[in-house]
């Protein structure tokens, strides 16, 4: 990389994302509570993904750096994790099942993670509930932007980006591992059962760029029976109505065994160690 001689170490950083990643970066100033993470440049949207475009930003009054999220930089997207206890417990679950991340932590002692999604987003919030708090999980992606290091106060904590399905598809799989390991820390997006999931994905899967399939989590099927089924509980709503009863494959309208018991026997059989949540960060 050549070194202009009157860069700044923000400006040289902006070059060095853009050679390194592909990603567009953007000076910032300080916010409204003396953060830098304002834009300097309001049309910041329209900036080109073109270095000497970059280049010619007002670098010399920057207090910290931003990078355009979407199409602008490859499809980067952000999950902002704002509780310092939460991004601890996320952090500590990427790290047990073996699934790298590109993480930084953030001015306030948080986390952002990011990816690259094979198609771009929206951005959106996603809120939950930890440790009895409301926490608003911010997918940003799309028409956004965040600061990144070396602004102040942002720090590198592992270098490995992945590329995902989606923001959604990641986060189904953060989602499933806290709700099985933080049962009563954790309680997830509530999701409407009259209307349409709205924003939650389509694709059962997301790929690395290494090329390696992670499953998304899925509800769980067993072997398939004589019969055909999958030992999965199913419904004949139009001969029962909203309450039907419980059917089970190899039975007729069997009585629904809900104890913990018959659970594990069932577990046992089709080989699982955890029905609801089975392994899905993929490992």
């Amino acid at each position: 990389m050549q070194v202009i001689p009157d860069q700044t170490p923000l400006h040289r950083a902006a070059e060095d994302y853009y050679n390194r990643h592909g990603w567009v970066c953007m000076p910032l100033q300080a916010d409204s509570n003396g953060l830098p993470k304002r834009p300097i440049v309001h049309d910041w949207p329209n900036i080109r993904r073109y270095m000497p475009d970059i280049d010619a930003l007002p670098w010399g009054g920057a207090l910290g750096l931003g990078l355009i999220l979407g199409p602008t930089s490859s499809n980067l997207a952000v999950l902002d994790i704002d509780s310092q206890s939460l991004a601890r417990a996320i952090y500590a679950i990427l790290q047990s099942h073996g699934q790298p991340a590109y993480a930084v932590k953030t001015v306030r002692k948080r986390m952002h993670l990011y990816v690259t999604e094979l198609e771009p987003t929206p951005s959106r919030k996603r809120p939950i509930k930890w440790q009895g708090d409301a926490v608003e999980i911010e997918f940003k992606a799309a028409g956004t932007q965040v600061a990144a290091p070396p602004t102040p106060g942002y720090a590198l904590i592992e270098d490995n980006l992945h590329e995902w399905q989606s923001l959604d598809v990641f986060w189904e799989l953060i989602d499933a591992r806290l709700q099985y390991l933080h049962p009563l820390e954790y309680v997830p997006t509530p999701v409407n059962a009259k209307g349409p999931i709205g924003d939650r994905p389509t694709s059962d899967m997301g790929r690395n760029r290494a090329g390696r399939i992670t499953q998304r989590h899925a509800l769980c099927r067993g072997p398939p029976t004589p019969r055909g089924g999958h030992g999965t509980q199913r419904s004949n709503r139009h001969t029962h109505g909203a309450n039907p009863p419980v059917l089970r494959s190899g039975t007729r309208n069997a009585r629904p065994r809900n104890t913990s018991n018959h659970l594990k026997r069932i577990q046992k059989r089709r080989g699982e160690q955890n029905c609801r949540y089975p392994r899905p960060f993929g490992t």
